[in-house]
């Protein structure tokens, strides 16, 4: 007979937490109201959804019910940023270093090492010219309501063979960090030395305004796409060194938000006051004569070191033939189109981050 690693769980969620899951604006006096059917309970709709709410707090929650709950309380997660790191695969006479089976095995071990975890899970998929590791994991935040404290969350770290390189796309997020690290360690380890890696990293520009400069390369100089506008800029002043009393009367962060942000007086004086630029989303037009419009973003995670460059594609709108304009709904651009612009922008953050030390040199 078959005996359990662990015995079963004597944890139920009691009253106070039940209420305060029932008392989240995502549940409607409707969802009370099913649960409460559900155990007989008839309510009237005239009644105030927070006695509903105390009233169903009283009884037991079995499994279905809290799964129920669960559903009630679901939130599509907010798209996270991408993070990516290029890794050198070439050795002095251009062969490759690692090929497909290689890599395979790394990612294997990484898959092994978090299924044997109870609260995550993993599978490996295999693309025309990449590997996606595919991880499923619970996220915690123990400050949010006791119901809302687990969070379900997918992680897709892209490996992608590039020419000479290896390309490591993640989320931008600790769980998903990690991860690429530990696949870093293991792609050095069957290498047999520290391959040569490249991201963006702008902690040692000479100067603030180089920062800034970088985003106004990156977002005007994307393959086949022109600057359209820019909707969104956030921007940091550098900590300064001195008297505690000038620290804390400047203003450290700063956002100008609608059209025509980039070009406004009011970024120029900050500018000029020392503030670069951490955090940007902008518009741009493909190349053509009726394209559509694609909405981007990118940013510094650590804006205080100037590193950890992170970016995404928030989102397409379409352009309609009928009316000669763009559509008002915004879509969500398909994993094709993803990674396509995910390669112009990463070589767009490049040649940009290139640009910007031949500065310092010249």
């Amino acid at each position: 007979m078959k005996t359990l690693k662990y015995g079963p769980s004597i944890y139920f969620y009691h009253d106070k937490a039940i209420f305060d899951g029932l008392s989240q604006n995502q549940v409607t006096k409707a969802n009370i109201f099913s649960l409460l059917f559900q155990k007989n309970v008839l309510f009237s709709s005239l009644e105030v959804k927070d006695d509903a709410s105390f009233y169903l707090s009283s009884y037991m929650f079995d499994y279905y019910d809290k799964t129920k709950l669960a559903e009630f309380l679901s939130v599509s997660p907010r798209r996270e940023n991408i993070s990516s790191t290029s890794i050198d695969n070439a050795n002095d006479d251009g062969q490759m270093i690692l090929d497909e089976t290689k890599v395979k095995n790394c990612l294997d071990i990484i898959k092994t090492k978090v299924s044997s975890k109870g609260d995550s899970n993993a599978k490996i998929v295999k693309k025309s010219d990449s590997f996606i590791l595919e991880v499923n994991y619970k996220d915690y935040d123990l400050t949010k309501p006791e119901m809302r404290q687990v969070v379900p969350k997918t992680s897709l770290i892209e490996v992608e063979f590039s020419g000479g390189e290896l390309n490591l796309r993640s989320p931008a997020n600790d769980f998903s960090m990690g991860l690429v690290s530990e696949l870093k360690l293991q792609l050095n380890s069957i290498a047999g030395k520290n391959l040569k890696q490249f991201s963006i990293d702008l902690s040692g520009v000479s100067k603030a305004s180089q920062v800034s400069d970088f985003f106004r390369k990156l977002i005007s100089n994307i393959d086949d796409y022109k600057l359209y506008d820019v909707t969104n800029v956030k921007l940091h002043h550098p900590e300064i060194e001195g008297d505690d009393d000038a620290i804390t009367s400047r203003i450290k962060k700063a956002m100008l938000h609608g059209e025509g942000v980039l070009s406004s007086p009011e970024l120029k004086s900050l500018f000029e006051r020392g503030f670069y630029v951490s955090h940007i989303q902008w518009e741009s037009l493909e190349v053509g004569t009726a394209s559509d419009k694609v909405s981007f973003e990118a940013s510094l995670k650590n804006p205080e070191e100037k590193n950890g460059f992170t970016y995404q594609v928030r989102f397409i709108n379409r352009y309609s033939e009928r009316t000669k304009n763009f559509v008002q709904k915004s879509d969500a651009p398909s994993n094709l189109e993803k990674k396509q612009l995910h390669k112009k922008i990463e070589s767009a953050a490049r040649n940009a981050y290139q640009a910007i030390f031949s500065q310092d040199i010249t």
